[in-house]
């Protein structure tokens, strides 16, 4: 279950706060849009919306009760994100075949689709399919970073979207309608505009920092997908994650899927962060030998590297390495090799309980290059660790 978030700030750290504030007032004497007249029950909220750029018309209409397409809702997205320093999620091209790449809304459409918020199938988005309630939850979860400490009580949810909507439910985007969220209900033009401009209002009474250090204890993926992927490395920062590297499908899956579904089976490991990796730590973990930094498993990912750092005598934590490389590694790689190679030299090297440097580089083929076994910190300080790093 996920943290509140006024929870997760680090006393001795500066915080850093984004100006994300909707225009305190509207123009009360001119409506922005014919159709959403002072009367309109969403008048000062689509007013709003409009003023910031994040949502548009067409000759003075914004069609208020029509559906709100993918496509749309992508674009508004991906104005929002611009407006309030939200660039959480790249939006290069990943080979969509039915938005062309000049329409105006091809940007906001790949940006969802490399955040998973929207799956493709057979490379088609279907950019003019009316959005779900429940894919509008998703998509508000994950750009204005809400989370939950407790799971919604509506009754019709479904797993994909219990979190999302537990998030907007607890955040007083959403109340439901008669104990139910109704997810596979299209969403209508002026309901994404009142529930963005909550969503935002929302995520502005909230301090955000946009780094991740060995003083946080985190159980919440999400939160490292947001804080690492939103903001550009500052010189000589150690604790942030280059948002480039968000290009990398490996990247998303293990952040999406892997660390979320190791998080859920091992209740006592939480995230930290050092040097632009992640680090899973655990509560138990109480191995002399590592003097307790090393007491954790170190993890970097994408599409042509991985680096590993973890502790050989903790229980899981190879298993939680073979499992990221099973699940995250392009298809290019034989990651049963791979698999195979650094298993056989492990079980070596325990084995022979070896207290010394133990480590060899060796080319699994022309371009798969493996380096790895025991690292010795501090000859002085016995403080061993694993390391794995593999180049393909």
């Amino acid at each position: 279950m996920k943290k509140n978030k006024a929870l997760l700030s680090a006393l001795t750290l500066a915080l850093i706060t984004p100006v994300i504030v909707l225009p305190a007032q509207v123009d009360a004497t001119t409506p922005t849009f014919d159709d959403v007249p002072k009367t309109h029950p969403y008048y000062k909220e689509i007013n709003a919306m409009a003023a910031t750029g994040i949502i548009k018309g067409n000759n003075s209409k914004f069609n208020p009760t029509a559906n709100v397409t993918r496509a749309q809702a992508a674009s508004f997205t991906l104005r929002a994100a611009n407006s309030y320093n939200l660039r959480i999620f790249d939006s290069h091209n990943i080979g969509i075949t039915d938005i062309a790449p000049q329409s105006e809304h091809s940007k906001g459409l790949q940006m969802l689709v490399n955040a998973l918020l929207l799956i493709p199938k057979n490379n088609k988005i279907e950019p003019n399919k009316p959005l779900t309630r429940g894919e509008m939850a998703l998509l508000l979860e994950h750009t204005f970073n809400l989370t939950f400490s407790k799971e919604h009580p509506l009754t019709d949810v479904s797993p994909r979207y219990t979190e999302a909507v537990s998030a907007l439910y607890e955040a007083g985007i959403t109340t439901g309608n008669n104990g139910k969220f109704n997810e596979n209900e299209p969403v209508s033009r002026q309901h994404f505009a009142l529930f963005m401009s909550r969503a935002i209002e929302y995520f502005n009474n909230y301090p955000k920092r946009d780094y991740i250090t060995v003083n946080d204890s985190y159980r919440d993926a999400n939160n490292i997908i947001l804080h690492w992927a939103r903001y550009t490395p500052k010189a000589g920062s150690e604790h942030r994650l280059n948002p480039d590297s968000w290009k990398s499908l490996s990247t998303r899956q293990f952040y999406a899927f892997t660390l979320p579904a190791i998080l859920k089976e091992n209740p006592d490991l939480y995230i930290t962060g050092i040097n632009g990796h992640i680090l899973l730590n655990n509560k138990n973990w109480t191995n002399s030998k590592t003097k307790g930094l090393f007491a954790q498993i170190q993890i970097y990912v994408d599409d042509n590297n991985a680096d590993f750092y973890f502790d050989p005598y903790e229980k899981n934590s190879f298993e939680t390495i073979k499992r990221t490389i099973a699940e995250t590694f392009p298809e290019k790689v034989d990651k049963q090799v791979i698999l195979t190679e650094i298993e056989n030299k492990y079980n070596e090297i325990k084995a022979s309980g070896s207290k010394e440097n133990n480590i060899s580089t060796i080319m699994l083929d022309k371009s798969t290059e493996i380096t790895h076994g025991l690292y010795n910190m501090d000859a002085k300080i016995p403080q061993h660790h694993y390391y794995i790093k593999i180049r393909f």
